[in-house]
């Protein structure tokens, strides 16, 4: 590659790349299985007892959250939580999540 993807070639080693990647992915789920679900933030909240506010918070990525957080913001959701963690040598391509 051209050493204007060289800093692509550095995010491997990027921590915070990793932290925004998870977060994103987190949130990408939650707005799958909601829309999936006909789900509202709203509702979401009402089943939390939280606030639309804050569940637009968290659908934005602006939350750093707890794995309590998650599998509640999952379980309001109709979903499970599941993580999984693979080899740094993998990188290139992790595994799909099990069904």
């Amino acid at each position: 590659m051209g050493r204007e993807f060289d800093w692509y070639q550095q995010l491997e080693h990027d921590e915070d790349y990793w932290i925004d990647t998870a977060k994103l992915d987190f949130a990408a789920s939650m707005d799958r299985l909601m829309t999936q679900g006909g789900l509202t933030k709203s509702a979401i909240a009402e089943r939390m007892g939280s606030s639309p506010a804050h569940i637009t918070k968290v659908l934005r990525d602006d939350a750093n959250l707890t794995i309590n957080a998650m599998v509640k913001l999952a379980r309001a959701a109709g979903g499970n939580l599941h993580l999984h963690v693979w080899p740094q040598a993998e990188i290139a391509d992790p595994p799909p999540p099990r069904a």
